[in-house]
């Protein structure tokens, strides 16, 4: 199941990372606190989105600071 949108998948699961593999820090990559399964299709846009937070000012940092909760209302939001 999608822990974002609660959608049943069948194929194309993905385990993300809620904060960024490459803004990890220490023991952070592999803490369960960090991952998540999301289906295909709200990875692509949490992938999209960080993207585009990165390139802001400061964006790296803000990505550091969103929690699970953060992306799963954004996500939800976008879908409606």
């Amino acid at each position: 199941m999608c822990q974002s949108c609660s959608n049943v998948i069948q194929d194309r699961k993905v385990i993300d990372h809620i904060v960024p593999l490459r803004l990890c820090q220490g023991g952070q990559a592999l803490d369960s606190d960090n991952l998540w399964t999301l289906c295909y299709r709200c990875h692509y846009r949490k992938t999209l989105l960080e993207q585009i937070i990165a390139k802001q000012p400061n964006g790296d940092n803000k990505l550091r600071h969103l929690d699970r909760q953060w992306w799963t209302k954004v996500l939800r939001e976008k879908k409606e």
